[in-house]
């Protein structure tokens, strides 16, 4: 029996979606895997089929990362995870920055696409605004330091992005392109529109926009800014467009009469759905970060 540690499992973020998706995946590949969710004290994954481990919280964890730095946050926060590690045959960080203070002889990472580029100091200048933001950049170059210092550990390092999407020189031996797994129930369009009607809708527009976000209804996200924008590029400069809104949640959203016709909501995908919606015309894609539904649109 080959014991696989996965996480820690932090809540509703991006990454800890993967994290539990990762763990459902892996319990259907064999049968002498024993894959344990780590999670932290009080967030429960509400998964019956998933054996969890909880591991004390501590000050660290919600520290922010101006107060002392991204990096004596991570390193305190991973405290209880250099304990427990030790246990298991195989360890598996999905946020890589657990891999910089946490060493194992078989050390698994996931690289997620825009943390590539954090490996760049350019990136960091550009993002945070040096030399104007010390505090962000500061922060930025220390994240810069873990991921570094973490892929070097790694044993494998999977990319969530085919690999000619990552920049020239970070795609060694041991990375892999493995696509994220998505569950049945989210990989689906049965809760939105036909791919009928999604053609109808799409076939003759002269640009496609498509916005991307497991949840739609997260304010945050930005899901409604982008249907009144929208539908104030339709209704004031007259352009022939159509706009899809992929994911879950899209009821919470309030869609003008006017444009009403023009906006399709699709639910969850199939990647190869991805390919229908990206027909003649220009299109632009407007995607959330660390989710899985990016990844998927980039490989169409």
């Amino acid at each position: 029996m080959v014991r696989i540690a996965i996480g820690p499992y932090g809540g509703g973020s991006g990454i800890s979606t993967y994290t539990a998706e990762l763990c459902k995946a892996l319990l259907t590949l064999r049968s002498d895997l024993e894959v344990t969710l780590l999670t932290w004290r009080g967030i429960d994954p509400h998964i019956e089929e998933i054996r969890t481990l909880s591991l004390p919280k501590n000050a660290f964890l919600g520290m922010p990362d101006y107060a002392g730095g991204p990096l004596v946050k991570i390193l305190g926060a991973s405290r209880e995870v250099r304990r427990k590690a030790k246990e298991f045959d195989l360890v598996h960080f999905p946020d890589s920055t657990y891999g910089a203070f946490v060493r194992h002889p078989r050390l698994v990472l996931t690289m997620w696409g825009y943390y590539s580029w954090r490996l760049y100091p350019r990136w960091y200048v550009e993002r945070f605004g040096f030399p104007i933001n010390i505090p962000g950049t500061l922060a930025g170059f220390q994240f810069m330091a873990m991921n570094t210092l973490a892929l070097r550990r790694a044993r494998v390092i999977i990319s969530l992005l085919p690999l000619h999407y990552l920049p020239k020189g970070r795609v060694r031996e041991k990375v892999y392109y493995v696509p994220p797994p998505l569950a049945v129930t989210e990989n689906s369009a049965s809760t939105g529109a036909s791919q009928y009607e999604i053609g109808m809708r799409t076939g003759h527009s002269d640009v496609v926009f498509i916005f991307g976000s497991r949840d739609l209804s997260i304010g945050g996200k930005g899901a409604q800014l982008a249907i009144d924008a929208f539908a104030k590029l339709l209704l004031r400069h007259g352009v022939n467009a159509a706009l899809l809104m992929v994911g879950g949640n899209g009821h919470a959203l309030n869609v003008p009469n006017a444009v009403r016709d023009r906006v399709t909501f699709t639910g969850f995908l199939n990647r190869r759905d991805y390919l229908r919606l990206l027909g003649p015309g220009r299109c632009f894609l407007a995607l959330s970060h660390g989710e899985e539904l990016d990844y998927g649109c980039l490989e169409a």
